[in-house]
């Protein structure tokens, strides 16, 4: 259904869209200059909770050796690893000390393909695994759980999830009508903006089952959807979820808050 508004908007308004559309990318294209420019250097936090930033020369031994980024051409200094709570790279990686040098060795800052770390899930137990909490909302609401494995900042694959839609009509509705979700082995992908802000896009296959006052169906379903992680333990997204069988197919909004562990 989105498709056939596009075409129509196009068709009528093709020169106004043109026109928008370049200012679009204009615009995204000074955002993104700004980003980098805001994000082109290393920030080194100590556990004082003192933010430096700096640029990277070599992690030695029990010490950090950098340059102050506002004097580049100046002296190489030194701090303890034991004082730095962590540092984020300008190329994106973010290295954790905690105070604990046996986890830098052989650590090379611009060696991003060996490097590349989780982004979220640094501290968490469950080593680059995100378990994540949906709450769904459009003219019905809906709850969800997804359990998700980090690779690195950028990409991310959604291992298995569930959720179940149902209407506001009266309390006793989800008894009458539902939708039953499963899914699995999905895809999500991260465009990190500020430190503790990412967009994200995913897209997830799987199983829907859908029951109305005594009718049911078995269908094909997939989750698509596209948003923001914010401070690392909350995300914010619009979702589209598609459904389809023999007899048709069917598309559904929602807006997403997601809450991440």
């Amino acid at each position: 259904m989105i498709y056939f508004v596009f075409r129509f908007i196009n068709r009528i308004f093709a020169p106004v869209q043109m026109i928008f559309i370049m200012k679009k990318y204009l615009f995204l294209t000074i955002l993104m200059l700004i980003s980098y420019a805001l994000n082109a250097q290393d920030k080194m936090v100590l556990t004082s909770g003192k933010v430096i930033n700096i640029r990277v020369v070599e992690v030695s031994g029990s010490d950090l050796k950098f340059r102050l980024y506002d004097n580049l051409q100046g002296p190489v200094l030194a701090e303890k690893l034991a004082n730095i709570y962590y540092v984020k790279y300008e190329n994106g990686p973010m290295q954790i000390f905690n105070g604990s040098p046996a986890r830098t060795n052989n650590y090379n800052p611009y060696n991003m393909m060996n490097n590349t770390k989780p982004y979220t899930r640094q501290e968490s137990p469950m080593s680059g695994f995100t378990a994540q909490v949906d709450l769904y909302i459009q003219n019905s609401w809906g709850v969800g759980f997804m359990l998700r494995k980090e690779f690195n900042n950028y990409i991310g694959m959604n291992l298995v999830g569930g959720s179940f839609m149902s209407g506001w009509n009266e309390l006793k509705s989800p008894k009458h009508y539902g939708h039953v979700n499963v899914r699995l082995c999905g895809v999500r992908a991260y465009l990190p903006i500020y430190e503790d802000i990412r967009a994200f896009a995913d897209v997830v296959p799987g199983y829907t089952y859908i029951y109305s006052y005594g009718n049911h169906s078995h269908c094909f379903g997939a989750d698509f959807s596209a948003g923001f992680q914010i401070h690392r333990n909350v995300a914010i997204s619009y979702n589209l979820d598609f459904i389809a069988n023999g007899d048709g197919h069917a598309t559904y909004h929602w807006g997403r808050i997601s809450f991440l562990f």
